[in-house]
Order: structure tokens, then C-alpha cells, then sequence
């Protein structure tokens, strides 16, 4: 079986490079550390994590999703005082919250939402707040289904941390899911998931496409991203970018959108033709193919750019990005979700990939026109969850699990119009952080 970004269809890259995006009104906030040196060590390197992963420990405790302390056994009185500290203005702001919280519905209450399209955000530009009202909760579902792919996860890292060619997509939904991929728990032996990951550097940066996953995985664990073993990541993915075509790779467009958007979730600028050629190969049925040029129109490239241009200021409510929308629409399955083409099989990796898409893209992809009767992209997606935790590439094949199993991890842990999440999650990170 031959999947896009694999071995017979593309170099060696997966295609679950999925990304860190936002709706367009989120600005990326990772602050790059202006520490000096290499990566900051052993649980002390999350503090920068931005994320949209509603299981974020920067955003509250879940499961098993408690920040790694790191040994405490030299934690001063002064450390005390403050940790005491913050967790009094912890309870304090809580409790705060949890008395707006109790008066929200008597408000909303008098204050009854204005009409909402039928197709909400699909031909519009309908704020996305506005969506939820068109949509259930599922974020019980969704993160029950993320606790259990994350344990499966677990199984997967071998005894010297790594995740083999798939580290660095690893390292990105860890640091996503709000874990921290140097501590305890994605140690198996004396090296974690991120002293995995930084002993790939140099050595897995052979294009444009591997050296921008690495440098996503970085800035989503909050590290340096400038001091990756001696590597600037920024500077060698820069390196690739070829002015006089506007390209960071003479073939690719999957690995040249994975470069703009690392570079944007590093916070780092895109020159402007980098961005007009996405925009220039875009077919008239509004898709893109992975090929520079190339004449199929696929769903796996086209959700990762429509997860891109938002990062890149295009947008949502431009024709780049409607047509794309609508591209996603006409090739969906009668069970919700999608394959490569729309006379495959429905799969995980590209019903994730556009699933992500249409959320940055401001989309509700759990209302008209994604609704197939009772199936939508989600339950299309969760349907393909095996008993173990991991996701299988089709319902007859289970395929690259790793790679379908974090490209499901990427879909999940983004926020969904009607999330409805416990009040008391967004304080108590500052307890436990340092």
C-alpha cells in the first residue's frame, strides 16, 4: 500500500505532517526562547508551548496530562513561597470564573443569537463562534478517543526514545497534546522522546519537508529553535527557499507548504511569492496535488494548505480558500469522510488532513454540507479507532498505523465549534508550572 509522501509515490516523508493551525483570528503566539545554547533541559522546556489541543496542559489538567515537575528535590523556600502563591491566585481566579460561569446562561438567556446559515461558514464568513450554535459537544468524545490513542502511542517509542522515521511528528502532537515529550513518561530508557528527536539533527534534515517537521516539532515543545544540536532550523529550512521560483522545494508542493508552515508556527516571516505559488498552482476544481504542476486533485495536499494559508495572512473568506472548502465538499464520502481522491476508500490520514483544513479554514465541518445523514467527518474518523487505542489507515487495512494514528491525534486535539470544556482546566496550570 503506497501512501502520499511515502516510499513509491514521494520521497520518504509522511504525509501526517499536520500542523499546528488556526482560525484566522488566532495569531501564532509561540515566543521564541531567547535563551542561548542547546535545548533547555529535563521539564523545563514546555513553558512556551502555545497549542490549540483542548488537552493542553498549558490550558488545564486532563488525564494523564499533568506538567512534568522534574526532580524537585532542590526547590528552595523561595520556589515554595512562589508555587503557594500562584496556586492562592489560582483558587481565587477560579473561583471567579466558576461564578461567571453560573451567571452565563441567565445572560445568554436574554440575549438570543441571531439566525445562522444553513451551511454555516461553507459560502460565507460567518464568525466561528457563531458555528457552535449549529453544533453538539463533542469534545467528551474527542478526548476520550485522544487519552486512548495517546496511551497507544506509548507502545510505539522504542527503547531509545524515538519513533524511528516518524520522531519528529511524534515530538509535534506530544507537545500539541500539552505532554512533554522530555519528561518521565516518554522516557522509556535514559533517553526521552526529545533527546531522540535532537539526535536526528543533522541527519534527518535532508530536504525541506523533513527539515520544516523538525522545526515544528521544536516550536510546539517551546524549545530553541535557533540551538537544535548546533542546527538553526530556521536558518536551514530558509536555506531551501529558491527566490527566482518562489519555492522551497523544485517539486513538491506537500514539502514546500510544510516549510511555509513551519516557518509560520515558529513565528518566523514568509516571503511573499513563497505564498503566491501555493496560491498560483491551485487547480480550478480548487484543489492541488502534491507535484509541482501536477494534474490530480488530491484531499491530503489540499487540507494541509488550507491548514497554511490562514497562518500565511490569506484570507478565510478568499476565493483561494472557498474553492478549496468546496473541493473537500465535493469529494467527500457517503460516511463523511475521505481518501486520497474521491473514488478511494474513506481513510484516517486524509479524512484527518481535511478535517484540520476545514477548521483552520473557519469551517464547521460538522454541519451542512459535511453532514451525510448520521455520519459526519468525526464519526467517520473515530470509526476507524481500533480496540487498542491506534487508528487504522482504512476499516480493511490497517496500513502505517503510527502515521494514521498521529495524523487522527493532529484532527482530534484541535477546538471544534460547540466545545463545551470544564471551567476549572484553564487555571490550574499555574500550580504546578515553575
Amino acid at each position: 500500500m503506497r501512501h502520499v509522501g511515502e516510499t513509491g509515490v514521494k520521497p520518504v516523508l509522511c504525509r501526517n505532517c499536520n500542523h499546528e493551525t488556526m482560525i484566522e483570528s488566532w495569531k501564532p503566539e509561540y515566543p521564541l526562547d531567547d535563551r542561548s545554547g542547546t535545548f533547555e533541559r529535563k521539564g523545563r522546556g514546555m513553558k512556551n508551548l502555545h497549542d490549540l489541543s483542548p488537552l493542553s496542559c498549558d490550558k488545564g489538567v486532563l488525564f494523564a496530562c499533568l506538567l512534568d515537575r522534574g526532580s524537585q528535590a532542590n526547590v528552595t523556600p523561595r520556589r515554595r513561597t512562589r508555587h503557594l502563591v500562584r496556586a492562592v491566585f489560582s483558587c481565587l481566579v477560579l473561583a471567579i470564573l466558576t461564578v461567571t460561569v453560573a451567571l452565563t446562561p441567565a445572560v445568554a438567556a436574554q440575549s438570543p443569537a441571531p439566525a445562522l446559515s444553513s451551511e454555516c461558514h461553507v459560502h460565507g464568513a460567518e464568525p466561528f463562534e457563531r458555528c457552535a450554535a449549529l453544533t453538539s459537544n463533542t469534545w467528551p468524545a474527542r478526548m476520550a478517543a485522544a487519552a486512548r490513542a495517546l496511551n497507544w502511542l506509548h507502545t510505539q517509542q522504542q527503547p531509545d526514545g524515538s519513533f524511528g522515521a516518524r520522531t519528529a511528528d511524534a515530538v509535534y502532537i506530544i507537545g500539541r497534546a500539552g505532554e512533554n515529550p522530555d519528561g518521565p513518561a516518554w522516557q522509556p530508557g535514559s533517553a526521552s522522546a526529545l533527546d531522540a528527536l535532537q539526535s536526528q539533527v543533522p541527519a534527518y534534515l535532508t530536504d525541506a519537508g523533513r527539515t520544516a517537521k523538525f522545526l515544528r516539532a521544536v516550536a510546539a515543545t517551546g524549545q530553541d529553535v535557533h540551538h537544535v544540536n548546533g542546527v538553526d532550523l530556521v536558518a536551514r529550512v530558509s536555506n531551501y527557499y529558491n527566490p527566482s521560483t518562489g519555492l522551497y522545494h523544485p517539486g513538491h508542493l506537500y514539502y514546500h507548504t510544510l516549510a511555509v508552515q513551519s516557518l509560520r508556527l515558529a513565528g518566523q516571516p514568509v516571503p511573499a511569492p513563497a505564498v503566491s505559488a501555493i496560491l498560483n498552482l491551485q487547480h480550478p476544481t480548487g484543489g492541488w496535488e502534491w507535484r509541482i504542476g501536477g494534474p490530480l486533485d488530491e484531499v491530503d495536499t489540499t487540507g494541509l494548505i488550507l491548514e497554511t494559508l490562514p497562518l500565511a495572512a490569506v484570507p478565510i473568506t478568499s476565493t483561494t480558500v472557498m474553492s478549496a472548502v468546496n473541493f473537500l465538499a465535493t469529494t467527500q464520502h457517503a460516511d463523511g469522510g475521505w481518501s486520497l481522491n474521491a473514488t478511494g476508500a474513506t481513510n484516517s490520514n486524509s479524512t484527518a488532513l481535511a478535517l484540520a483544513g476545514l477548521l483552520t479554514a473557519g469551517r464547521n465541518p460538522l454541519a451542512a454540507p459535511f453532514v451525510r445523514g448520521q455520519e459526519t467527518p468525526l464519526s467517520a474518523l473515530l470509526a476507524l479507532q481500533a480496540a487498542d487505542g491506534g487508528f487504522n489507515f482504512m476499516a480493511t487495512a490497517a496500513g502505517e498505523r503510527l502515521m494514521a494514528t498521529l495524523d487522527a491525534l493532529d484532527a482530534l486535539l484541535r477546538p471544534y465549534p460547540g466545545d463545551v470544556l470544564p471551567p476549572a482546566r484553564v487555571f490550574l496550570p499555574l500550580v504546578a508550572r515553575y
